[in-house]
């Protein structure tokens, strides 16, 4: 369901895992999800016009989803329009616990016009996407800590408006062999009202009307960027030199918005949950790719990195904060930082077929604006009956890392496989909702956002697929893969686990594709381990610890045309209850319990 929402707009998705800001600067401490827009070329291949129809069921929440569009080449120019929506409800499970109630609805509309003239290229590319998701929050109105009793709905709305222009160009210099500039404008706003209410209580015969609240809560950024990227190839000797060089420019203004109306409160009108900011971000990187001869290469890279953020601090910011912990938070100031990210890999060919490789790279993550400035209230929930507050930590530095790989890979026709492992380092994690031991005059828990210290996460990849048909013919088509993964994470500082770290995974299958690739299938089995390193100390209670369980999924295909392909899918087939650890790990093992 991802991958195929993901594609509505794109046309190439790229995951890029660990440290990657020695390319891509500031926040891809852990790697990238990096997305193509689809061009219309990608629908007119070799003709002048084409076009794009898809549909999808998803049984798992009644959903549906469609895309249609289409382009067209005129001489120099390429037009392109698709229109991309979906609907769909809650997700259904296996748990004792029927889930909240859910509606939601989003739309897409992509538009591209390129311009070709020689060795230019212009790209102009528009984008509006909105999302509409409504919740019936039950479990809030039969929790043990219940304070609205009767209804809590909550409707949220995302808007996002994106403007880019691209301009590439394929010189013919000394210096540079291809050049590509974008500029771009992106406006986001989300939107989240609530309304709670509950039942009238009778007492002596008199009716108190139930308590009434609704809230709007509202988050606005604008961003400007402007990024360019060079390339050459040239030689020293033996030599031979990919250069990569570009800078990275934006500017980022964000806003919030926060109003109450509670029967048992005070109105609040215009209330901010952090300072209006500016982020301002300037990179400039280089890398060189290095290759002697056909087998060795060398890839050394360098960013250097100005980060700055600039709070517009208000009276009525100041006199909030003087209110929540008796003047002894200190009012954002101006951060700003330099950093430098290097990289390092090596690619060794054993064989044609084969390599050995390995890295280092520095990642860093600077606080956000909202982490240095917000002020937050949080509901009762879980084990707080009178809820949380969140407040600022003006003094938070950037969060480092250094992280190393090495492994052996191939690929040939019989098939490929892949063995690594990687141990990163992670220094001043910024982690957010850290309990301070304190509470406030109202009972509630004082949360804040700190630095923490030490922590390292290891662990290893194991993967492989084997096309049995190029061993024997008779089995020409079928193929079988297994791919594994461990990662461990430990708190240094605390001498704890960390709760990040996914349990032991093996994801195995076998396939089928008909040589003349008109229909095939995929079974697919996914077993997870138990969860057993734990730590509960970042919650109040113990944490569930999620049992081993394993699934299996049925997919198929059949493509009649060029032009026509049926998908369908069984997930679950043995209809296997079981928990994510990445949605488990935020509750309580004895709200598990007690629910069943």
């Amino acid at each position: 369901g991802a991958i195929t929402s993901i594609r509505r707009c794109f046309d190439l998705v790229e995951i890029l895992k660990g440290g990657s800001s020695a390319l891509y600067g500031s926040d891809a401490i852990g790697g990238v999800v990096s997305m193509q827009t689809l061009q219309a070329e990608d629908l007119l291949k070799e003709r002048d016009y084409g076009g794009l129809v898809r549909t999808q069921h998803f049984s798992v929440n009644d959903g549906f989803a469609g895309q249609i569009g289409g382009a067209v080449r005129s001489g120099d120019f390429e037009f392109l329009l698709l229109y991309a929506g979906r609907t769909g409800h809650e997700t259904k499970n296996n748990g004792s616990i029927p889930p909240n109630p859910v509606d939601f609805q989003s739309q897409a509309i992509l538009a591209n016009a390129n311009y070709i003239h020689g060795e230019h290229r212009f790209e102009l590319t528009m984008e509006n996407y909105q999302r509409e998701t409504d919740i019936d929050a039950r479990s809030a109105t039969t929790s043990t800590f219940k304070v609205f009793d009767k209804s809590v709905l909550n409707f949220e709305q995302i808007q996002r408006q994106r403007v880019g222009l691209k301009w590439k160009y394929n010189f013919a210099s000394t210096w540079i062999d291809h050049l590509e500039s974008h500029l771009y404008l992106q406006k986001a706003d989300t939107e989240s009202l609530n309304q709670s209410r509950a039942n009238d209580v009778t007492i002596g015969g008199v009716t108190i009307p139930g308590r009434s609240r609704d809230q709007k809560i509202q988050f606005s950024t604008d961003l400007l960027g402007v990024s360019s990227l060079a390339r050459k190839e040239a030689y020293t000797g033996e030599i031979k030199h990919n250069f990569i060089g570009g800078i990275d420019l934006s500017r980022e203004d964000s806003e919030n918005r926060f109003q109450r109306e509670d029967t048992a409160m005070p109105t609040v009108k215009n209330r901010i949950s952090f300072a209006p900011s500016t982020t301002s971000r300037y990179g400039l990187f280089f890398q060189d790719e290095l290759h002697w001869g056909e087998r060795l290469a060398l890839i050394p890279g360098l960013r250097a990195d100005y980060h700055q953020i600039d709070p517009s601090v208000s009276e009525d910011y100041l006199e909030r904060l003087a209110a929540l912990d008796q003047n002894t938070i200190t009012p954002p100031e101006a951060y700003d930082n330099f950093t430098l990210s290097p990289r390092l890999d090596i690619n060794f060919k054993t064989t044609e077929a084969t390599r050995l490789y390995a890295g280092y790279a520095r990642g860093i993550r600077n606080p956000s604006a909202e982490e240095l400035s917000m002020i937050f209230d949080h509901p009762p929930a879980g084990g707080s009956p009178v809820g949380a507050i969140t407040i600022p930590n003006p003094k938070l530095k950037e969060e480092t890392s250094h992280s190393f790989k090495a492994g052996y890979k191939g690929e040939a026709e019989a098939g490929r496989f892949e063995l690594a492992g990687f141990y990163t380092f992670y220094k001043d994690y910024i982690e957010n909702s850290v309990r301070t031991g304190r509470v406030d005059d109202d009972g509630r828990d004082i949360l804040t956002t700190l630095n923490r210290g030490k922590s390292i996460i290891y662990g290893f990849e194991a993967s492989g697929e084997w096309n049995l048909g190029s061993s024997i013919s008779r089995l020409d088509g079928i193929s079988v893969g297994l791919s594994a993964g461990r990662a461990i994470g430990i708190n240094r500082t605390e001498d704890t686990w960390l709760n990040s770290a996914e349990p032991f995974k093996v994801v195995s299958w076998l396939g089928y594709d008909d040589p003349a690739e008109k229909y095939g299938l995929r079974m697919t089995g996914i077993y997870s381990a138990a969860v057993n390193h734990v730590d509960d100390t970042t919650n109040q209670g113990k944490l569930f610890r999620p049992d081993a369980w394993f699934t299996m999924d049925l997919s198929v295909y059949w493509k009649p045309t060029d032009t026509f392909t049926v998908n369908a899918g069984l997930n679950n087939i043995f209809d296997e209850k079981y928990w994510s650890w990445s949605s488990a790990r935020r509750g309580w093992a004895s709200r598990w319990q007690c629910d069943g």
